[in-house]
């Protein structure tokens, strides 16, 4: 057997500035001190690396693509070589250098800040004046009953605050403000396990976040696969980053959060109706629904979630233009049946279409639905992000839940 690539690497198309079409290779561990930049050809070569079984096959292939250049093994165990030192191989290399990396974050006692100053200011008294002018703008949703769960995006805080801000106009309307707030995220990388949560405070530039340590502890012993045995996956997750500057903004220090990132849910899709038929799902959907009983009114849902990502950049033929039309009625969809907690609807809308159009806060929905009272949705906000050097587009939405008497 010849070395496959790992599995949590995230290629993105890109061109350079002498139009050439490239990769990049971004590393979510963290090993690669910066991202690699391969041509064409040489995603060309790895594509065949993942599908041959021997050396033997690889030269062949590779052989004939030179034209009938041979290739020789010793070209091609230096190939090998050269990723394997550069860690994109899924070899002992690599899994040693992972360990230590989970070793060293295991130590940590904080989970820092990954995204200030690139999308949001690290100074408190601006990124207070963003948020307060993104709160200003937007209109308190009309809710009759108390307040279950909002639904907020996590894009890039420079293209959706005014989404952030309508999603959370809300906290500074109501009178009984939560002690305990469930976040949850988007696990972009997470490559084992359905659920990652972490012990460690949150540093936001107004401070720390504490987290409920007995909720975390009771989620952290579900057992893999539901939950992962460590919580390197926070390191540098925005989704539940973003999340948090809001909510410390507007609650101050007077609550403390379990934050859980969630995984794929994709190997159910096909044989399951609903999240809670997955049997891995099961415990941490009991667990949740424990622990809001528990709570009552002190507790609240949050969801850092986006939804559509089409276009070449997300490994479609098509350009987003051609993809919204389609994408943006899907989303509808879904829409309509979030703010209806519709959790077997919304599930039937993804499986439907098959996910083609990504929806990167699936798991993330379908678990809220589950876990959710009694409730209905209420749509604040619906937007779509083009990014036209990459004929890419994300959509993402507000919404609040409220519980129904």
């Amino acid at each position: 057997m010849i070395p496959k690539l790992r599995n949590n690497l995230d290629f993105m198309p890109a061109t350079t500035e002498q139009g050439d079409q490239v990769f990049i290779i971004q590393d979510p561990v963290g090993l690669l001190s910066e991202p690699v930049m391969i041509s064409q050809e040489m995603a060309m070569v790895l594509q065949i690396l993942e599908s041959a079984e021997t050396i033997e096959d690889l030269q062949v292939t590779l052989t004939r693509l030179q034209g009938g250049q041979i290739v020789t093994k010793d070209e091609i165990q230096k190939i090998f070589q050269e990723l394997d030192e550069k860690f994109l191989l899924d070899t002992e290399t690599y899994r040693k250098a992972y360990q230590k990396v989970l070793d060293e974050y295991k130590k940590e006692k904080i989970r820092t800040l990954t995204c200030a100053e690139f999308c949001y200011p690290r100074d408190p008294e601006e990124l207070k004046r963003q948020i307060n002018h993104a709160l200003s703008q937007a209109e308190p949703p009309d809710l009759k009953g108390k307040l279950a769960a909002i639904m907020s995006p996590h894009i890039d805080l420079r293209e959706g605050m005014p989404s952030y801000g309508k999603a959370y106009r809300i906290l500074s309307e109501v009178q009984q403000k939560p002690k305990v707030v469930v976040v949850l995220g988007v696990g972009h990388f997470m490559d084992e396990g359905y659920f990652c949560v972490t012990h460690k405070a949150f540093e936001t530039p107004f401070g720390k976040i504490e987290t409920a340590l007995p909720l975390v502890e009771r989620f952290s012993s579900l057992p893999m696969p539901t939950v992962t045995p460590h919580d390197f996956f926070h390191k540098n997750e925005h989704s539940i980053e973003f999340q948090l500057l809001f909510l410390h903004h507007l609650l101050g220090d007077s609550f403390k959060i379990l934050p859980i990132l969630c995984g794929s849910f994709h190997s159910g899709l096909d044989t399951c109706s609903r999240a809670s038929e997955m049997k891995e799902i099961q415990p941490a959907i009991e667990l949740l629904k424990e622990i809001h009983n528990e709570y009552g009114d002190d507790l609240l849902f949050v969801a850092g979630v986006d939804l559509s990502h089409v276009g070449k950049k997300f490994g479609d033929e098509l350009t987003a233009h051609d993809i919204i039309p389609y994408s943006e009625e899907a989303d509808k969809k879904i829409l309509e049946k979030l703010q209806a907690c519709d959790g077997p609807g919304f599930w039937q809308e993804i499986k439907k279409v098959d996910d083609k159009y990504h929806i990167c806060g699936f798991s993330t929905l379908s678990l809220l639905l589950e876990i959710l009272p009694p409730c209905k949705g209420h749509l604040l906000d619906y937007q779509i992000w083009r990014e036209e050097p990459t004929q890419s587009a994300v959509s993402f939405a507000s919404m609040v839940f409220e519980k129904l008497e």
